[in-house]
């Protein structure tokens, strides 16, 4: 069965960067879904980077502040931000 938490054309096994992470609501519904693949996500905030660790220990997070994703490319099957330009 493919899980996702409601995100169209999420599906087991894909890549997915989330850019402008926070805390990690993307990362925490992903994990109650039972979604399973490979999650990265980005901030500019390290207090909510190392939070999303402690609650997603299984995902990758990473405070990167530079204009560009933090991921080879070819890498990435999916980019999400949520709520990113309201805090700009």
């Amino acid at each position: 069965m493919s899980r996702c938490c409601g995100t169209t054309g999420c599906r087991d096994g894909m890549s997915i960067y989330d850019l402008g992470c926070g805390s990690g609501r993307t990362a925490m519904a992903l994990q109650r879904s039972g979604w399973q693949g490979h999650y990265k996500g980005a901030d500019v905030v390290k207090p909510l980077v190392d939070y999303l660790k402690s609650k997603c220990p299984g995902y990758e997070a990473v405070v990167h502040r530079k204009l560009t994703i933090a991921a080879p490319d070819d890498s990435l099957d999916m980019v999400v931000h949520w709520s990113v330009f309201t805090h700009l």
